[in-house]
């Protein structure tokens, strides 16, 4: 049986604006990727791709808690593609107060179980990699 979609329609929206203000601001074109890609965009530039990116959206300010956690699994999978490619990949944060960024190439502070416990889903539990929250760069 496949796994739950919890994406909604609002977080792909919320997502897009992300993307548009990243594009802007690099001077490249946001590419959506494809559903279940394992990534969220890619970033164009005179025809070549120049970056993928991971977005996340968070409803709280930057300094709530002192890491950001993101799966192990999907950090590798995002790594092969880079190591293939040799495009860089990047996970931006929107926190209510500010975006930033991380090259997920890096390395991260420390691993640990982790995952969504409100679900009630067994899966999301996973090993998650955990970055300081002030290794991100302010965008």
């Amino acid at each position: 049986m496949a796994r739950p979609i919890y994406e909604t329609s609002r977080d792909i929206s919320a997502e897009r604006e992300i993307a548009d203000t990243i594009a802007e601001k690099y001077n490249a074109r946001a590419i959506k990727a494809k559903r279940l890609y394992g990534l969220d965009w890619f970033f164009e530039r005179d025809g070549y791709v120049v970056g993928m990116v991971e977005i996340k959206v968070r409803n709280y300010t930057r300094d709530h808690f002192s890491t950001y956690m993101i799966s192990a699994d999907k950090v590798a999978r995002i790594r092969l593609l880079t190591g293939v490619t040799g495009v860089p990949a990047f996970l931006f944060v929107s926190w209510k107060d500010g975006i930033g960024y991380i090259n997920l190439c890096d390395e991260p502070d420390y691993n640990a179980i982790g995952g969504r416990r409100d679900r009630g889903d067994d899966q999301d539990m996973e090993v998650m990699l955990h970055y300081l929250i002030q290794r991100f760069v302010p965008v």
